[in-house]
């Protein structure tokens, strides 16, 4: 149980940080792909 706890806060933070930075990278390239005439699911 404590190795799981140890490991939990190793690699939680470092998730959390790749899915926002994830999510962030997915919107700025999405709304750049809008911004220059790209419509439907491709854009």
């Amino acid at each position: 149980m404590k190795r799981l706890a140890v490991w939990l806060l190793d690699t939680g933070p470092v998730v959390i940080l790749a899915a926002i930075a994830g999510a962030g990278s997915f919107t700025h390239i999405k709304d750049t792909a809008s911004s220059h005439g790209q419509t439907g699911p491709m854009s």
